[in-house]
């Protein structure tokens, strides 16, 4: 679940699974840090992320969703 992010900075997501951390460690492997705010949601800070790699953080968190547990 996508929660609304009107701010523009954060998009924080609810899991389906209570496995946040096993996201921080995958996308960490692939160099993006993302906050875990507890065991079913995670929080990424892009404002910080160039446009031209705004593709490769949201393919990489699909990847990681599609492979998780």
């Amino acid at each position: 679940y996508l929660y609304p992010c009107n701010s523009g900075f954060f998009i924080t997501l609810k899991l389906l699974t209570n496995n946040s951390d096993f996201y921080r460690q995958e996308m960490n492997k692939y160099g993006i840090g993302i906050n875990v705010l507890n065991t079913d949601h995670i929080r990424i800070c892009f404002s910080s992320v160039d446009i031209n790699d705004l593709q490769y953080l949201f393919n990489t968190l699909y990847s990681v969703a599609s492979n998780g547990k």
